[in-house]
């Protein structure tokens, strides 16, 4: 299984929210990542509304594209997001807590 995660570049903290498509292809699952750059990740359809400019929705300025058995990211487009920036090595508890 192939997980792409997307977002906007500013926005620090969407997690597996993140998540906005899966192929259990490799090469599908990069083409279509490299796709969504650009387009809308709708969170809220306003049925108030038939202006669909309404909608939650955020431009999708990022995507990575991760394998799902060895957790690696295998492809990655647009913007360099807020966060890491790389993989995390270790994980520790909180500062003061041991």
């Amino acid at each position: 299984m192939f997980l792409i995660f997307g977002g906007q570049a500013f926005y620090g903290s969407g997690g597996g929210n993140d998540l906005i498509g899966k192929d259990n292809d490799e090469k599908i699952a990069i083409k279509e990542a490299e796709a969504m750059l650009g387009q809308y990740a709708v969170s809220e359809i306003n049925d108030w509304s038939d202006d669909r400019n309404d909608d939650e929705m955020l431009q999708i300025e990022w995507t990575h594209v991760l394998n799902g058995e060895t957790g690696d990211i295998i492809a990655k487009f647009g913007k360099d997001g807020y966060g890491l920036n790389k993989p995390a090595i270790e994980i520790r508890p909180k500062r003061g807590s041991i």
